[in-house]
């Protein structure tokens, strides 16, 4: 549910340059991807991963991935991806993890990361893994904020080098 709010007093209204401000209120829900979602996933950059690559990875490998969603109403906003194998026993693997463009600094990656890595302890995980692109500073202070350090330099899925960082759950 998207939800229109006006500015605090003071702030309502045209300014300067001609332009209203408003806040927005999203109602946002993290849940299991699944088949049907599949279709809207490619708002995202060229270096992701597309929604044939999701359809696959749940086809052909089962219960050791799962894909976790973010949504404003119907709509994904965000998507992460969870390999209970990739990284050996007792640790999770989190790939592919994007947030829409538009409402990235919002709070969503957190609440998927939250999200991703409850999973991961449900699921007998002791540790959460995820790889960062060396110049996605972005990205990297995010992780380091929610306590992931450094693990190892990697070559990722399209052969650019990664930071893999790990944080004890």
């Amino acid at each position: 549910m998207l939800q229109a709010l006006p500015a605090p007093p003071g702030e309502a209204g045209l300014g300067a340059a001609g332009a209203a401000r408003f806040q927005l209120s999203l109602e946002l829900t993290i849940r299991a991807l699944n088949e049907s979602d599949l279709d809207s996933l490619d708002w995202d950059s060229e270096r992701a991963i597309r929604a044939p690559d999701v359809a696959r990875s749940l086809r052909e490998r089962g219960d050791a991935v799962e894909w976790l969603g973010a949504f404003v109403g119907r709509a994904p906003v965000g998507r992460i991806g969870i390999d209970y194998e990739r990284a050996g026993p007792s640790v999770g693997h989190l790939w592919a993890f994007s947030v829409l463009p538009a409402l990235q600094r919002q709070g969503i990656g957190t609440r998927l990361l939250d999200a991703a890595e409850r999973r991961l302890r449900e699921r007998g995980g002791r540790l959460a893994e995820i790889g960062v692109e060396r110049d996605n500073h972005n990205a990297r202070r995010l992780y380091e904020r929610r306590g992931y350090t450094h693990h190892a330099e990697a070559v990722g899925h399209d052969g650019e080098p990664i930071t893999l960082l790990r944080k004890c759950l």
